[in-house]
């Protein structure tokens, strides 16, 4: 079924860098950088809507045709979400991607997707001027992303500035204040769009639009860990001698603040849940379930849920007190469930106090220890 809500991530830095930062670009922004970054196929297809490829740098669509000849062959791609990107590139005059989609034709390609791409070759007689394929080098283009967000100087001062931004103000106003985002995610629900911008170490900042309505900031909120799986270079952390995913999530654990925390036992919920892990999660769980508050209930029920499935009957008799004393229904609720034998993790109870939390954060360092200030709701 045909996902209403579209997700992409999209560094900026490459672009802001290179001076073009008005607001009506964007979304074009946005997504030139999840073409070059997609790992896999997405479903681009609905931001074609406010990206005109008719005229002007037709670099958007040169990675767009890229894009489209690498996840090809991917069985998770939408014949017609592809079929829609082809007519996008139908639009520009000429016959600049004459050679991509040729050489579409002539992939594993859904049907739908070859049928747009021989109706392009049909329509478009060969020109002098065309793309030819692999010209981008896509893998340098996200190295300079990484590059340029690990660059990043995070402070103190620069989250502070960033949760003090007035809502209402445009693109430019905010970036004036605390600087291009590393990375952004735009987000289409009918017709309102959400633009989500990362900066690192510091937080995010979203705007709003209606239809075509100028974009306006709507809120943000400071924290150094929150959002670091947004960066670029977290894609090959190894690369550039970031911490591995079950790193990054035992410094969020470490952190001891309930947004990074809730982050990272999410994310293990269906990634690695090494018993380290797990161990940390429940004892953080242990000292924290009886002060229950707003700010810390869904991480506070992250942690039951994560320790039930993944941990099993190690981790039963914390949860039984949980579930029998917490004032938390939300808690409660995963707390209480049957907890079944797990692969890999020991059956032997968990001891509240068996680890030190202390020692969690001396042996997982924070990765921006001088950022300290945090803000603003999710």
């Amino acid at each position: 079924m045909k996902k209403i809500i579209l997700g992409l991530l999209a560094g900026l830095t490459c672009t802001f860098a290179n001076g073009a930062h008005a607001s009506g670009d964007i979304v074009d922004w946005a997504l030139r950088y999840r073409l070059i970054h997609a790992a896999h196929a997405e479903d681009l297809a609905h931001l074609y809507n406010d990206v005109d490829l008719s005229a002007g740098e037709p670099r958007t669509g040169d990675l767009l045709a890229e894009y489209l000849l690498r996840v090809a062959p991917d069985p998770r791609l939408d014949g017609h979400e592809a079929a829609d990107m082809v007519a996008a590139l139908a639009r520009r005059p000429g016959a600049r991607w004459r050679a991509a989609m040729q050489k579409i034709r002539e992939s594993d390609a859904p049907v739908l997707l070859k049928a747009a791409a021989f109706d392009y070759v049909l329509h478009h007689p060969a020109a002098a001027e065309e793309y030819a394929p692999g010209s981008i080098d896509v893998a340098a283009l996200r190295i300079a992303d990484s590059q340029a967000a690990l660059a990043i100087h995070a402070t103190d001062e620069r989250a502070r500035r960033l949760g003090a931004l007035a809502r209402g103000q445009t693109p430019a106003e905010v970036f004036a204040q605390v600087g291009f985002p590393q990375s952004a995610r735009v987000a289409q629900v009918a017709n309102v769009r959400r633009l989500l911008c990362f900066y690192r170490g510091a937080g995010r900042v979203v705007f709003g639009a209606v239809k075509n309505d100028p974009w306006r900031q709507q809120g943000s909120v400071a924290d150094a860990l929150l959002f670091e799986e947004e960066m670029p270079y977290r894609e090959s952390p190894a690369q550039f001698a970031q911490p591995d995913d079950v790193g990054l999530r035992m410094i969020q654990i470490a952190s001891g603040r309930p947004y990074p925390l809730k982050m990272a036992l999410a994310a293990s919920y269906d990634g690695a849940a090494p018993v380290e892990l797990l161990d940390a999660a429940a004892e953080w769980l242990a000292q924290n379930w009886r002060t229950v508050n707003d700010g810390n209930e869904d991480a506070l029920a992250w942690a039951a849920r994560l320790l039930r499935t993944r941990g099993g009957v190690r981790y039963s008799v914390l949860l039984k007190q949980v579930a029998h004393d917490i004032k938390s229904p939300k808690v409660r609720r995963y707390a209480k469930l049957t907890a079944l034998r797990v692969k890999d993790v020991p059956t032997a109870p968990y001891v509240p106090g068996t680890v030190s939390l202390a020692d969690v954060a001396r042996k997982h360092p924070d990765l921006y220890p001088d950022v300290t200030f945090t803000s603003g709701l999710l």
